[in-house]
C-alpha cells in the first residue's frame, strides 16, 4: 500500500505485476522447501482444458485484486486501504468457503472474524475522533 502511495506516478498495472511476480517467487520457494503439502495431479492430467481455465480465472482475479488495491491505495489514506482491504478479503473468503466448499466457519472462527471487523470498526472510530488539547 504504501510503496503504491509513494509512487503515483507509476501506474498500478506495474504493482500489481511486481505483486504477483513476487507472490509467484514465494510459491515457488515454498513448493522447492516441501513446506506444503503434496496433493495429487491426477484431475488436471485428466482434464487439462478445465485446470486451465481454473489457472486463467485465479491469475485474472488475483491480477484484478492487485490492479485495483495498488490504485485505490494512491487515492485513500493507509488505514483506510488496510482495513478496506482486511474486511473485504475476509467477507470474500468466508463467503467462497461456504460457496464452494459447502462449509460454515466455525463458531470459534466465525467469533474470531467478529473480533476483527469490531477491531476495525474502533481504528476508524478512533481515527475520526477529534485530538484532545494540550488543556484538555
Amino acid at each position: 500500500y504504501l510503496v503504491a502511495r509513494k509512487a503515483p506516478e507509476v501506474h498500478s498495472l506495474w504493482f500489481a505485476s511486481s505483486t504477483i511476480l513476487l507472490t509467484n517467487c514465494g510459491w515457488l520457494v515454498l513448493a522447492q522447501a516441501e513446506i506444503m503439502f503434496d496433493y495429487s495431479l491426477d484431475m488436471v492430467t485428466a482434464t487439462p482444458h478445465l485446470a486451465l481455465a481454473w489457472a486463467c480465472l485465479l491469475a485474472g482475479l488475483f491480477y484484478t485484486n492487485a490492479a485495483a488495491l495498488s490504485e485505490g491505495s494512491q487515492y485513500c489514506p493507509a488505514g483506510v486501504t488496510a482495513m478496506v482491504s482486511t474486511g473485504s478479503s475476509m467477507v470474500a473468503g468466508y463467503v467462497m468457503q461456504a460457496v464452494l466448499f459447502g462449509s460454515t466457519p466455525s463458531p470459534l472462527t466465525a467469533a474470531g472474524a467478529g473480533l476483527m471487523c469490531l477491531g476495525m470498526v474502533t481504528s476508524a472510530l478512533a481515527a475520526r475522533a477529534p485530538a484532545a488539547g494540550p488543556g484538555a
